[in-house]
């Protein structure tokens, strides 16, 4: 800490490394449940990996067989994700840029249950930006397009919001869409999903225009 005010930090900063852990005290120590967040992590792959029972197992209390599954799981899951980073970080074409989003085209490329977590992954560590919102898209099993969206505070703070703008644009292709301000998602019914993004990207621009004017 002394060291990031010593080269111009703010304070703020400083600040952001400071954070709540949550301790499951009848868990045992060292144990990936014994860290609420480590446990909240290890469910949400079991669900996203198509594997729900061992999660609902080791939630009932399997310390054992289940938790041992479970531990494979979160491993296959992050090797999945280191995946998707390495793909990306090859493939910086991949990246369609637009005025308030930049869109990751995975359709070949990422699983549409893993849109979610990987755009967390790249908005929270600001890998590609903190100006713009972040989108991870890709085939859904119907042949739609699945997406998942998330938006840095910056925006935020000018009234963007997410949910709102994916739900009003996607019924417009067929499709549905909600969520939260900061983190949203959508499925569509198109072959190709540049002309929705245009709307998605000028829908969120009007937003903080108004919001701003305000």
């Amino acid at each position: 800490m002394s060291h990031l005010n010593s080269i111009g930090f703010q304070s703020s900063v400083v600040l952001d490394m400071v954070g709540s852990v949550y301790t499951l005290v009848n868990e045992p120590p060292g144990g990936p449940t014994r860290d609420a967040r480590e446990f909240s992590a290890l469910l949400n792959a079991c669900g996203r990996t198509g594997n729900p029972s061992i999660g609902v197992s080791v939630g009932m209390g399997d310390r054992k067989t289940a938790l041992e599954e479970a531990n494979e799981v979160v491993t296959t899951y992050r090797k999945t994700l280191a995946t998707y980073m390495e793909w990306l970080t090859k493939s910086p074409e991949a990246i369609q840029k637009f005025k308030v989003i930049w869109v990751i085209r995975g359709e070949n490329e990422i699983q549409e249950s893993m849109t979610g977590a990987f755009s967390s992954i790249i908005s929270s560590a600001g890998n590609l930006s903190a100006d713009n919102a972040i989108i991870v898209l890709t085939k859904a099993k119907d042949g739609g397009i699945k997406l998942s969206a998330r938006a840095p505070p910056k925006l935020l703070k000018m009234g963007l919001n997410l949910g709102s703008a994916l739900s009003t644009t996607a019924k417009k292709y067929s499709g549905f869409g909600g969520g939260h301000n900061v983190a949203a998602g959508a499925h569509i019914k198109v072959d190709e999903p540049t002309q929705f993004l245009q709307e998605l990207d000028q829908a969120l621009l009007d937003q903080m225009k108004q919001n701003h004017g305000s």
